[in-house]
């Protein structure tokens, strides 16, 4: 288990590709020796960054299984479909019939473009992201949502476009983030997320580690029951729109 463990941390990104105008940063803490949540980021043929945030259903490794079958299948449909609404029916049509055990996983797919800073999201039942502005407003991005991907054999996902601005930063999180939990059975919940994120200050790594600081601090020495994984894109400061 201890070297699964190592191998899924392997396989997923150790860091963001170097982009004009975007800087990221992304971390997964499984709860057991394995996780079933993922993330990944992948430069698309036509200039433009993929990110994927993800939450296996279940845990341990079945689900990390599950995970790496869910990983691979979505990257090789990022790679082929430029649009995220098709890339989400893609993978879920193959999820669906690799799929004997009858896992799920929730998704949300965004593509970013690194010169008009434009996101196209989709999404299969995960959490909403979070817009963090450079004042340090925190507002929820009103993704309409598909279904988790392998539960229908055909299903679509519409597409929620957007355009950030200089300085606003883009967060991605599961359910283990929120639903935190300390010894007297209360979350670290939405709110105190938000307040969190609200400290926009520091790099990219600087405000995804006071993200994580700030569940530690909440849960103390409870443990930990779900996989945390998040991660942020921010826009430089002095960032200028090329198109």
């Amino acid at each position: 288990l201890a070297n699964a463990r190592k191998l899924q941390r392997a396989i997923l990104p150790s860091g963001f590709p170097a982009m004009v105008n975007l800087t990221g940063a992304a971390r997964m803490e499984p709860a057991l020796e394995m996780s079933g949540d993922f993330y990944d980021v992948i430069e698309l043929q036509d200039g433009r960054l993929g990110i994927v945030m993800a939450d296996v259903s279940g845990k341990g490794v079945p689900a990390a299984f599950f995970m790496a079958v869910a990983r691979t299948t979505l990257r090789s449909c990022a790679l082929t479909h430029l649009d995220t609404g098709q890339c989400l029916s893609a993978a879920n049509e193959e999820l669906y019939r690799q799929n004997p055990q009858m896992f799920f996983v929730t998704v949300m797919y965004a593509i970013v473009d690194p010169w008009s800073f434009r996101v196209e999201i989709a999404s299969a039942g995960h959490e909403q992201p979070l817009l963090v502005t450079p004042e340090g407003q925190v507002i929820t991005v009103p993704v309409e949502s598909g279904v988790a991907l392998g539960i229908l054999e055909a299903t679509e996902f519409p597409v929620t476009v957007f355009e950030l601005a200089a300085g606003e930063s883009l967060f991605a999180y599961t359910d283990g983030v929120t639903e935190a939990e300390n010894g007297q059975a209360e979350f670290f919940g939405l709110e105190r997320l938000r307040e969190t994120l609200a400290q926009n200050s520091g790099t990219a790594e600087e405000k995804l580690q006071r993200v994580y600081a700030g569940v530690a601090a909440f849960v103390e020495d409870h443990p930990q029951h779900d996989d945390l994984t998040a991660m942020l894109l921010c826009v430089a400061e002095d960032a200028e729109r090329m198109v």
